[in-house]
């Protein structure tokens, strides 16, 4: 590795270690649940994978019913990858259907009135108590709402109160009843990067539908292999 490479590769491991110590300090729950999705995550990141082209990727989309995209809350560019990938489908003529993390299942009326004008933003993110139950940046999500609105797409909150498990179960539950009920539309997934391993909310999703849908897991934060990668192929 040239002294450029190893140069930029150090900057690229400040950056990450900063918004890594930001993404740790939103955290209020030290249990060993939260551990035990960690090591998940940690097993998980040991897989060989393997590289593909930008179509490729796309046709792995289009062939899918659902997909999962993982979101490092503190870092708006997994929100943005979001936002690509629903303006790909888009122009592919594709219905989809949104499902968020970010916003409470409870507050589906407010996502409802606020998609179809009868709530400004200030009065939608004061409604959702925003501030106070999601407390990322908004900005990292208001894009897609805003892509909802005009290409009229479906936005269903998925978040919940609870254990970790719990809140799969719950976000799964709803997953399932609207991929069941409009199965010729595909389901797009922003939930964070631990509940998106396999055995995680994907699992649960397909033990609560009795057809079985094809899933595709789109990852954004699996550390390791990230910087795996790097090292192998500093271009």
């Amino acid at each position: 590795m040239s002294e450029l490479h190893q140069k930029l590769l150090e900057i690229r491991r400040e950056i990450y270690d900063r918004l890594k110590k930001t993404a740790v300090s939103y955290d209020v729950i030290t249990s060993k649940e939260l551990k035990s999705y960690y090591d998940s995550q940690s097993a998980y990141e040991d897989i060989d994978f393997q590289s593909i082209s930008s179509q490729d990727f796309i046709s792995l989309a289009l062939g899918s019913d659902i997909i999962y995209i993982g979101d490092f809350h503190t870092f708006d560019q997994s929100s943005r990858n979001f936002n690509r990938l629903i303006k790909i489908l888009v122009d592919q003529k594709t219905t989809i259907s949104l499902g968020l993390e970010m916003v409470n299942s409870a507050d589906q009326h407010a996502i409802e009135s606020f998609l179809s004008g009868h709530l400004t933003e200030k009065e939608f993110l004061e409604s959702i108590n925003y501030r106070e139950s999601w407390r990322f940046p908004w900005a990292h999500y208001s894009e897609l709402f805003k892509l909802a609105k005009k290409n009229k797409l479906k936005v269903y909150g998925l978040n919940s109160q609870g254990t970790l498990e719990e809140r799969d179960d719950h976000a799964s539950k709803i997953i399932s009843k609207v991929i069941t009920k409009d199965s010729k539309s595909k389901f797009l997934t922003l939930f964070g990067e631990l509940h998106i391993i396999p055995d995680k909310l994907p699992r649960k999703v397909q033990k609560n539908t009795s057809n079985k849908f094809k899933d595709l897991i789109v990852h954004q934060n699996l550390d390791q292999i990230y910087w795996r990668q790097l090292e192998q192929n500093p271009e």
